[in-house]
């Protein structure tokens, strides 16, 4: 079974599932194993710290990573480019006293933002910033 069909033509029964879930689970560990995307290749130790930091600061992580997507989602309903310009600029700078709290809180607060904001992945992107050039788009200090 490759690319949702089976190779001799039938349709995919309830009896493929399994099949079809291991295949996906394999090609999903092969592209995060070869994925130059540092948050695929942290030690369990590192893994198990952002969690404790994000458990640790619930309330501040939670506040701020609503913060962030509530700032960057009012862009989209402005018209005006000036209007867009200076709501950007409030989300990149949510974006950044997330980035110093984080970072203030050591190792672990750094790798927790890094690996939430500053390496993200999508289908399309394997590495991607959140805010690329915040600072440069924005004409931020």
């Amino acid at each position: 079974m490759e690319n949702g069909a089976r190779a001799d033509g039938k349709p995919i029964s309830d009896s493929d599932i399994p099949q079809l879930i291991e295949l996906s689970k394999r090609k999903a560990i092969e592209k995060e194993s070869n994925s130059t995307n540092p948050k695929f290749h942290s030690t369990k130790q590192e893994q198990e710290s952002k969690f404790h930091f994000s458990q640790k600061y619930n309330r501040e992580v939670s506040f701020y990573n609503d913060a962030i997507y509530l700032e960057t989602s009012r862009t989209k309903k402005l018209k005006n480019n000036q209007e867009k310009l200076e709501q950007c600029r409030k989300a990149v700078q949510i974006y950044d006293e997330f980035k110093s709290f984080c970072y203030s809180k050591g190792l672990y607060g750094q790798l927790y933002f890094d690996n939430m904001w500053e390496h993200c992945h999508n289908s399309k992107q394997e590495c991607y910033k959140f805010y690329p050039g915040n600072k440069e788009a924005t004409g931020s200090a």
